[in-house]
Protein backbone atom coordinates (compact mmCIF):
# COMPACT_ATOMS: atom_id res chain seq x y z
CA UNK A 1 0.00 0.00 0.00
CA UNK A 2 1.32 3.43 -0.93
CA UNK A 3 0.38 6.84 0.32
CA UNK A 4 -1.09 9.19 -2.27
CA UNK A 5 1.39 11.53 -3.89
CA UNK A 6 1.07 15.11 -2.60
CA UNK A 7 -0.07 17.84 -4.94
CA UNK A 8 2.81 19.69 -6.59
CA UNK A 9 3.27 23.32 -5.53
CA UNK A 10 2.97 24.42 -9.16
CA UNK A 11 0.53 22.23 -11.11
CA UNK A 12 2.05 20.75 -14.27
CA UNK A 13 5.62 21.46 -13.13
CA UNK A 14 8.32 19.14 -11.85
CA UNK A 15 9.43 21.73 -9.26
CA UNK A 16 9.35 20.33 -5.74
CA UNK A 17 8.81 22.49 -2.65
CA UNK A 18 12.46 22.06 -1.65
CA UNK A 19 13.73 23.04 -5.11
CA UNK A 20 11.53 26.14 -5.11
CA UNK A 21 12.72 27.04 -1.61
CA UNK A 22 16.35 26.64 -2.71
CA UNK A 23 15.84 28.88 -5.75
CA UNK A 24 13.90 31.53 -3.78
CA UNK A 25 16.59 31.50 -1.09
CA UNK A 26 19.34 31.90 -3.66
CA UNK A 27 17.52 34.65 -5.52
CA UNK A 28 16.16 36.78 -2.67
CA UNK A 29 18.27 35.93 0.40
CA UNK A 30 21.67 35.36 -1.22
CA UNK A 31 21.01 37.94 -4.00
CA UNK A 32 22.13 35.57 -6.74
CA UNK A 33 21.02 36.25 -10.31
CA UNK A 34 19.24 33.39 -12.02
CA UNK A 35 22.16 32.69 -14.35
CA UNK A 36 24.35 31.94 -11.28
CA UNK A 37 21.68 29.65 -9.85
CA UNK A 38 21.47 27.95 -13.26
CA UNK A 39 25.26 27.44 -13.20
CA UNK A 40 25.12 25.99 -9.68
CA UNK A 41 22.37 23.58 -10.72
CA UNK A 42 24.37 22.48 -13.79
CA UNK A 43 27.34 21.77 -11.51
CA UNK A 44 25.03 19.47 -9.50
CA UNK A 45 23.88 17.71 -12.67
CA UNK A 46 20.48 19.40 -13.06
CA UNK A 47 19.70 21.37 -16.20
CA UNK A 48 16.99 23.93 -15.43
CA UNK A 49 16.71 27.03 -17.58
CA UNK A 50 16.55 30.57 -16.26
CA UNK A 51 13.22 30.98 -18.03
CA UNK A 52 11.73 28.07 -16.06
CA UNK A 53 13.07 29.49 -12.80
CA UNK A 54 11.74 32.97 -13.63
CA UNK A 55 8.30 31.51 -14.41
CA UNK A 56 8.38 29.57 -11.15
CA UNK A 57 9.27 32.73 -9.20
CA UNK A 58 6.33 34.61 -10.74
CA UNK A 59 4.04 31.67 -9.99
CA UNK A 60 5.27 31.40 -6.39
CA UNK A 61 4.71 35.12 -5.89
CA UNK A 62 1.22 35.01 -7.37
CA UNK A 63 0.19 31.96 -5.32
CA UNK A 64 1.74 32.62 -1.90
CA UNK A 65 4.08 35.57 -1.52
CA UNK A 66 1.58 38.18 -2.70
CA UNK A 67 -0.65 37.29 0.27
CA UNK A 68 2.25 37.60 2.71
CA UNK A 69 3.37 40.84 1.05
CA UNK A 70 -0.11 42.34 1.46
CA UNK A 71 -0.21 41.45 5.17
CA UNK A 72 3.26 42.94 5.73
CA UNK A 73 2.20 46.08 3.89
CA UNK A 74 -0.90 46.47 6.10
CA UNK A 75 1.02 45.77 9.31
CA UNK A 76 3.91 48.00 8.24
CA UNK A 77 1.65 50.93 7.49
CA UNK A 78 -0.18 50.57 10.80
CA UNK A 79 3.14 50.35 12.70
CA UNK A 80 4.42 53.44 10.93
CA UNK A 81 1.28 55.34 11.85
CA UNK A 82 1.46 54.10 15.46
CA UNK A 83 5.13 55.07 15.70
CA UNK A 84 4.39 58.47 14.22
CA UNK A 85 1.71 59.17 16.85
CA UNK A 86 3.88 57.90 19.70
CA UNK A 87 6.64 60.41 19.02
Amino acid sequence: MRAPQPEPPIPGSFATPSLLAWIVNGKYVMSLPLYRIETDLKACGATISRQDMANWMMNVHARWLAKVHDVFRQVGVSCLVMYFFRV
